[in-house]
């Protein structure tokens, strides 16, 4: 207990090429507690940006309705963590492209409890959340 950890979400997309991915994550309340940076901002962020992606937009970076120390507050079960990047044409900078093993994000969490957990990753929000984007592959 009071422990912070560093977890990082990393994508293999073995040789496709990927333009943009969206992560959710659950998390047990009672036992992992979100460190979020700057909790001062107008949209604090959760996710640290990782290297897969170079000049990507972040889209969401956020907890989907919950509010960290403050269990009452949360409508869904567990903490639910939405990270959403996107390769986006810029006519300033060049999109680099995933297409190797890479750090996609990262965030830190405080181990509140002693008991066991773990991390799920969900294959659909538990809020009914869509990111509105479909889904192909390429090989390159």
């Amino acid at each position: 207990m009071g422990d912070t950890l560093t977890i990082e979400t990393t994508i293999d997309p073995r040789g496709d090429l990927v333009t943009g991915v969206v992560v959710l994550l659950s998390l047990d309340d009672r036992v992992l507690e979100p460190i979020i940076p700057d909790t001062q901002a107008f949209r604090p962020r959760l996710f640290e940006p990782g290297t897969f992606f170079s000049n990507a937009t972040v889209f969401n970076n956020d907890l989907l309705y919950d509010e960290p120390g403050d269990p009452f507050a949360n409508t869904l079960p567990f903490y639910q963590f939405r990270y959403f990047e996107n390769a986006q044409p810029s006519p300033l900078a060049e999109v680099i492209l995933g297409t190797d093993l890479g750090v996609l994000a990262r965030f830190r969490v405080l181990v509140i409890s002693d008991r066991a957990t773990e991390i799920v990753v969900d294959e659909v929000s538990k809020s009914g959340w869509n990111p509105g984007i479909s889904w192909w592959r390429s090989r390159v």
